[in-house]
């Protein structure tokens, strides 16, 4: 736990529905209270989770890890999940693993939008089975 409740209680509903649809959930959270505020925080986690665990449910190896930990004014966001094979480019030029057009690359937009508000870094990329999302968030200013 956080500290932060809103936080929490997002981590928390995530957590379950990962612990109910996948077979390794691995989430470490090391950060002060209130480093951001929740809305922000909330916008990136709740986007990033459900998208990776809608992912890795439909892989075989159903994998997802998270850790979230903060250091020198720098909160860093690593989500990693497998993935079925197949992967798109959203609107925004993220990687997706949807393959709907409607409603395509909303999630990652707004999650850019809060990293981008603080000048923050947004990464995503594959590696063998496995997709990550990384994110460098500055929040010496909070």
């Amino acid at each position: 736990a956080s500290g932060n409740v809103e936080m929490d209680s997002l981590l928390n509903y995530m957590l379950r529905q990962a612990e109910k649809n996948l077979t390794t959930v691995n989430i470490k959270v090391n950060i002060p209270e209130n480093i951001i505020p929740a809305f922000d925080i909330n916008v990136i986690l709740g986007n990033l989770l459900e998208n990776a665990i809608r992912a890795a449910q439909q892989s075989e190896e159903k994998f997802l890890e998270m850790s979230m930990d903060y250091g020198k004014g720098m909160l860093i966001i690593e989500i990693k999940n497998s993935f079925s094979g197949e992967l798109h480019k959203s609107q925004n030029g993220l990687l997706t693993t949807k393959t709907k057009k409607e409603g395509h690359g909303i999630g990652l937009s707004s999650v850019e939008q809060v990293v981008k508000k603080y000048n923050g870094l947004l990464k995503t990329g594959t590696q063998d089975r496995y997709f990550y999302v990384n994110i460098l968030l500055y929040c010496s200013q909070f």
